[in-house]
């Protein structure tokens, strides 16, 4: 996600940092980058936050090994941040949508959605 020598730690100068895909992982790790004060950038070859939940069945390109009624097969407890919990509406074993949601939800409550570039791809990768 990114170079651990691009961190540094709060007091000092804050660091552009990229962070490729806006799915869980990519989301989370941007959150992080904004609590200590960085300036994430987050680089996303798709049109959504979501990562692979997002599932376009009519879209050749889309590399998703979703499909609309998957229901996962762990429970909301164990997908869930730490600090940001599923909603209490949402069913012990949540469909793909509602996985969808809840990521969407968390880009939006922690602002990060305005940090992604969407329809960008990595084509090569440099230490600067």
């Amino acid at each position: 996600m990114f170079q651990a020598n691009a961190m540094t730690t709060v007091g000092r100068n804050s660091q552009h940092v990229a962070v490729i895909g806006a799915g869980a992982a990519g989301l989370v790790c941007a959150r992080e980058l904004l609590r200590e004060q960085h300036k994430p950038v987050v680089f996303e070859q798709s049109t959504a936050v979501g990562g692979v939940w997002v599932c376009e069945p009519n879209n050749a390109s889309s590399h998703s090994p979703m499909y609309e009624g998957l229901v996962t097969n762990l429970t909301k407890e164990q997908m869930q941040f730490s600090d940001f919990a599923f909603p209490d509406a949402c069913p012990e074993y949540p469909k793909r949508a509602q996985v969808l949601a809840y990521l969407e939800a968390f880009a939006d409550q922690f602002a990060i959605r305005e940090l992604v570039r969407f329809r960008t791809k990595e084509i090569g990768r440099a230490h600067v």
